[in-house]
């Protein structure tokens, strides 16, 4: 996604990642902030999810945070 760019971060144990959102003029942009204290495959595993969370266009949803992540484990 060219709209989208990563970023390595030491996060709190337990946090693999999260995706903010900016609304430019020319569009909006999204940066994901990744535990760099994760594995290599915990890292790719958090990549694609935070992928998923825009792909499914999550921020623009009604629902809550908890209730968006308890919905992608169904997906």
């Amino acid at each position: 996604m060219e709209n989208m760019r990563f970023v390595p971060y030491r996060l709190p144990k337990g946090f693999r990642g999260m995706t903010v959102k900016s609304c430019e003029s020319d569009g909006d942009y999204y940066t994901a902030i990744i535990n760099e204290d994760l594995s290599e495959e915990a890292t790719q595993r958090a990549v694609l999810h935070e992928i998923e969370h825009v792909s499914e266009d999550d921020f623009s949803s009604e629902y809550s945070v908890s209730d968006i992540e308890k919905k992608m484990k169904t997906r």
